[in-house]
């Protein structure tokens, strides 16, 4: 899964979570199911895009769902003065894996 979008203004906290069917992370000292604001790399033109997979992927904002393939994903924004949702689509990883290898 593609998560683009743009961070939200003036916010002390976001971040970006993969769940379990539960609503659990998978084991966050393994696993790294989530992305904070200060965390993500951003593209040249200030948007940002996380992939969330179950197969590891070489790109510094890869969310690892711990090889599960059905759960959630949410955005948390903390004291922020806008709420900006980013867009989500599905995608092959073999795309992703591609594009970030070029």
């Amino acid at each position: 899964m593609n998560v683009h979008g743009f961070l939200p203004k003036k916010t002390l906290y976001a971040s970006y979570v993969f769940y379990d069917r539960w609503y659990n992370t998978p084991n966050y000292r393994k696993i790294n199911s989530f992305r904070t604001m200060d965390e993500i790399v951003l593209n040249s033109d200030g948007s940002f895009d996380l992939y969330i997979s179950p197969e590891k992927i070489d790109h510094p904002n890869w969310i690892d769902t711990g090889g599960l393939f059905e759960g959630s994903y949410s955005s948390r924004y903390m004291l922020s003065e806008e709420t900006v949702f980013p867009d989500i689509k599905v995608v092959k990883i073999s795309d992703v894996k591609k594009t970030v290898n070029d």
